[in-house]
């Protein structure tokens, strides 16, 4: 099918999403288009490093402990104070975005 293309497509990228493009096309070894042709028309998909994995995982924990306190509180059936938990949860949530985008926190590790 590669010698029929006769269409070319061009678009506009900030210089994060230019850099992303780069990144992965290098860690899969093909030229840009190429690799936006694979992911978009096949079942092919764009690497993501582990350690991400790891941070989505916590952070969709997070967000069930979120849900399940809209749910209680929608219902009325919150009896204790529950500003300490949301501090809580909202440090960490920073700690997560600032890994997830590659950003160390404060103490200069990553979370």
């Amino acid at each position: 099918m590669r010698g029929g293309r006769t269409h070319c497509v061009s678009t506009r990228l900030h210089a994060i999403e230019l850099a992303a493009l780069q990144s992965d096309a290098r860690a899969a070894h093909k030229r840009m288009g190429e690799l936006l042709r694979d992911v978009y028309f096949s079942d092919a998909s764009v690497h993501v490093p582990p350690i991400n994995l790891l941070y989505w995982q916590r952070l969709g924990l997070h967000l069930e402990d979120l849900h399940r306190l809209a749910a209680q509180l929608n219902a009325g059936q919150l009896t204790e104070d529950v500003r300490p938990m949301l501090a809580r949860l909202l440090e960490d949530f920073h700690v997560l975005r600032a890994a997830i985008i590659g950003q160390p926190d404060e103490e200069g590790d990553d979370a």
